[in-house]
């Protein structure tokens, strides 16, 4: 597997498969739920990979 990114600015993961678009960052002040943001940010991946152990702030 390779990561590029394209025009836009995002990433993809290439593989012999598929091209997936890899959202490397979310900005979650746009978020007042730190659960919503990290299933926004984590829909491009198996739930059952991702694990919430805390959250680092709390925003201002």
């Amino acid at each position: 597997k390779t990561e590029r990114k394209s025009r836009d600015g995002s990433f993809h993961s290439s593989s012999e498969k598929e091209k997936v678009p890899l959202q490397t960052y979310q900005d979650l002040p746009d978020y007042e739920d730190p659960h919503e943001a990290l299933f926004n940010f984590t829909n491009e991946i198996k739930s059952s990979h991702i694990v919430m152990e805390n959250v680092i702030g709390e925003g201002q």
